[in-house]
């Protein structure tokens, strides 16, 4: 049996954290909730305060729990990033004291308001009357309740930072790989990689260890919830958790890359195993501006549209070049093919080829290779190739030391 003070406090703890949890981003809703709160407590506190008469002894102590449980507000201001500065901390002091402000909210809101929900179902429990032994049994039920729910707080911290795990699962997350390190590596400018997740889900304890691997000089790691910061996430258009945004630059500069994922592991499951490559596209869409690749038509060229069978298909070839951060389009007789290869292509793709180049383009071609081009041609090993393309496989005398050619 709860008596109705302890019922006010529970209901204004649980308004209060409605108050930040959802409406952090609307200030009349937040501060409405918050006036309610203020309200409710003001009456707990009231209906405590007026037993004083009766029970001195026991309306004292649960006085004294619910003032030391109201105390938890204060640490949860000091665990603000702003606030941390206002005190003129910085760099590792300012995390290490807001992750010590954070841990203490939770405890002292449990270690106040626990003996005081005791002491208030003694007290409704025995209106008239209250002996000094049951005041003392409640209390110490309550104390030692609220003890060994605080203990869980170092311990999951103590677990996460120390983290050995094993991995007998049925699918496992991809390590980072050489080419998404490199592209770290190669950053003209830092990353950081915020991981939107509650901060308790079993999917971003499976990914957070691939984002400390790549953590370094270039590249930082956070998490963010997005119910908790609606603003940030309307910003970089993350509308759910299970999203993690890649974020270059700031301000007018500022470049975001979203990997999707899931906060539910049933989902996240078929993601998680190429959570690599999904990590080194948007890197390199970050790493460099958006190129144009150029892929040869009117010779019969494997396509994208319409192929006969898969494998007279270049729809693989094509995913593959815009992941890589390409724009891709056609280039033939109608796109002046004739004439020369359009000054923005980065590179030439020539796909399977049936039907042989007329003079005019094999020689736009050629011209577009001697001054630096690279054309990617691909033919069958058993075939024989359009004499006029075979040109294109010899290095020009001038550009010996730097021209390169590779079966395919």
């Amino acid at each position: 049996m709860m008596s109705a003070a302890a019922v006010l406090y529970l209901v204004a703890s649980f308004n209060s954290f409605v108050a930040e949890r959802l409406f952090d981003a609307d200030p009349v809703k937040r501060w409405g909730l918050h006036g309610l709160t203020a309200v409710l407590v003001l009456g707990a506190a009231f209906i405590a305060l007026s037993r004083i008469g009766r029970h001195a002894r026991a309306a004292k102590l649960s006085l004294g729990f619910l003032g030391l449980s109201l105390s938890s507000v204060l640490f949860y201001v000091l665990q603000g990033r702003e606030t941390a500065e206002g005190l003129g901390l910085t760099g590792d002091t300012l995390e290490r004291f807001r992750v010590v402000m954070q841990c203490a909210v939770p405890l002292v809101w449990t270690v106040g308001a626990l003996p005081f929900f005791a002491i208030e179902r003694t007290l409704a429990a025995s209106p008239h009357s209250v002996h000094p032994l049951r005041l003392r049994a409640a209390l110490e039920s309550g104390l030692a309740l609220a003890f060994g729910l605080a203990m869980l707080v170092p311990f999951n911290w103590l677990a996460k930072e120390y983290n050995v795990r094993k991995d007998y699962g049925f699918f496992r997350v991809t390590s980072v790989g050489s080419s998404t390190q490199a592209a770290i590596e190669s950053l003209d400018a830092p990353i950081r990689a915020v991981l939107f997740f509650p901060v308790s889900n079993e999917v971003l304890s499976e990914v957070r260890p691939y984002f400390d691997d790549l953590e370094g000089p270039n590249f930082s790691v956070e998490v963010m919830d997005q119910a908790l910061a609606p603003e940030q996430a309307k910003q970089w258009k993350v509308r759910d958790n299970g999203t993690i945004a890649l974020v270059k630059g700031e301000g007018e500069d500022e470049k975001v890359e979203l990997v999707k994922l899931s906060d539910k592991m049933d989902t996240a499951k078929k993601d998680l195993r190429k959570l690599d490559s999904k990590v080194l596209t948007a890197l390199l869409k970050l790493a460099r501006e958006k190129r144009t690749a150029y892929f040869t038509v009117g010779h019969e060229e494997m396509y994208w549209k319409n192929a006969p069978t898969p494998l007279e298909s270049a729809d693989t070839v094509k995913k593959v070049v815009e992941a890589l951060n390409f724009k891709v389009k056609e280039l033939g007789m109608d796109e002046g093919l004739a004439t020369a290869v359009p000054d923005d292509a980065a590179v030439v793709f020539i796909t399977g080829p049936k039907k042989p180049f007329f003079p005019e383009e094999v020689a736009a071609l050629k011209e577009y290779r001697d001054r630096g081009g690279a054309i990617f041609l691909m033919l069958e090993p058993t075939e024989t190739p359009d004499p006029a393309l075979a040109a294109l496989l010899a290095c020009p005398t001038s550009r010996s030391r730097s021209c390169r050619t590779r079966p395919t």
